[in-house]
């Protein structure tokens, strides 16, 4: 029984883990109009092209609080219900289909580049490992 009780506590600190990494991508978003500095560069781009990329940023960034949300509050929800399950494993699945994405969008000879891939990578662990040991 002990051993059940650690691999439970151990699950939900990684969910929780999940939830705090996700909080962070979320502020990482927000301040992407400066990193990127979006003022000069998508002013190149068309009116259209710009818009989606800015609409895409704050959507990404409500999800990304979501998740935080959702993962730092219901970690023993997400391990022990059907439904909470599979929202832990859809939310692994789209770090999953972005780390795929990744080496063809941005290539992976820049040390940044390789940075993101692995912190993408990382997330999905983060996910998945509770189900698999849960």
């Amino acid at each position: 029984m002990p051993e059940a009780i650690a691999t439970v506590e151990l699950t939900s600190l990684l969910v929780m883990g999940a939830g705090l990494y996700h909080l962070g991508f979320a502020v990482f978003h927000l301040f992407f109009a400066r990193l990127f500095r979006w003022e000069t560069q998508l002013a190149k781009l068309h009116p259209v092209n710009r818009g989606v990329m800015q609409a895409m940023n704050v959507f990404l960034t409500v999800a990304l609080a979501l998740f935080a949300y959702l993962l730092l509050r219901y970690p023993e929800l997400l391990l022990t219900e059907q439904t909470g399950r599979m929202l832990l494993f859809g939310i692994g699945l789209t770090w999953f289909v972005r780390a795929a994405i990744h080496p063809k969008l941005f290539g992976l000879r820049h040390p940044g580049s390789v940075l993101v891939n692995v912190l993408c990578v990382v997330a999905v662990g983060l996910c998945w490992i509770p189900l698999a040991i849960s």
